[in-house]
């Protein structure tokens, strides 16, 4: 749960709170029809637009690995 919870806050500083709050419904097991109604968007939009800052996100969090 905290990682989610870092993963939204990360979304929330980049100024994607409606990526952020898409997080939130996506872990309660909403569907997209009612994730993308919730948000303002059709489901297949929200689902384009969430999986792609995600992605993007993800990647950058992970980066690469750095020797020690």
């Amino acid at each position: 749960d905290l990682y989610f919870k870092k993963l939204g806050e990360c979304l929330e500083d980049m100024g994607l709170d409606d990526v952020s709050h898409m997080l939130k419904l996506v872990r309660d097991g909403r569907k997209w029809d009612e994730i993308g109604r919730e948000v303002g968007m059709g489901p297949d939009a929200a689902r384009i637009r969430f999986g792609r800052w995600i992605n993007r996100l993800l990647s950058r969090l992970s980066g690469p690995i750095k020797p020690a």
